[in-house]
């Protein structure tokens, strides 16, 4: 679902959280499965960063 809303132009804003840690399965869905694989990737502007105690971190982006 995030996919075809990003490819609709829906999305203006990603927030990512990541957290200190690894999993490596690879039978989980990406952050935007379902873009057809002859899409171009979508340029992402920087808005900022927060880091937190515990090693996470959270990344916000402008979609261009």
């Amino acid at each position: 679902m995030n996919g075809g809303f990003l490819e609709a132009g829906l999305i203006d804003e990603i927030s990512i959280l990541i957290g200190a840690g690894a999993n490596g399965r690879t039978s989980q869905p990406s952050l935007f499965d379902g873009r057809p694989e002859s899409s171009r990737p979508i340029a992402l502007q920087l808005k900022d960063v927060e880091s937190y105690e515990d090693g996470a971190v959270w990344l916000r982006y402008l979609v261009k």
